[in-house]
């Protein structure tokens, strides 16, 4: 009877990979993530960090129909980088969605390899 019940449970818990149980949700605002990057880098050691611009980094790098690879900062400066499908996902969308700045997104997915699996992408308003 108890081997039963740490079955179920743990079917339940860990499911059977058809349905990913560890989806999330964030919310941010849709970059380059090659460009963030780069921007990231090119301040100078001795800029504290009140002096980076980050909003600036973000305006620079608002992704276009050429981009290739997409991440999100989120909120709290955090960037999520998305992973080739995610990559793919989002160049469609880019290419449906009526030009906008910032792109500011909510993103469904979940974090696999330190990459972002995107389930769904939906502009905020």
């Amino acid at each position: 009877m108890k081997i039963a019940i740490l079955r179920s449970l743990t079917l339940l818990l860990f499911g059977t990979g058809a349905v990913p149980l560890l989806a999330e949700s964030w919310s941010g605002i849709l970059v380059d993530a090659p460009c963030l990057a780069a921007a990231e880098q090119n301040h100078n050691v001795s800029d504290s960090l009140a002096v980076q611009d980050v909003n600036m980094d973000i305006r620079l790098c608002r992704p276009g129909s050429r981009t290739r690879v997409f991440g999100i900062v989120r909120p709290d400066n955090d960037v999520l980088v998305f992973d080739s499908a995610g990559n793919s996902r989002c160049a469609d969308w880019i290419r449906k969605t009526p030009r906008k700045s910032p792109y500011r997104v909510m993103v469904d997915g979940e974090i696999r390899n330190k990459r972002v699996a995107i389930a769904s992408i939906a502009l905020l308003p």
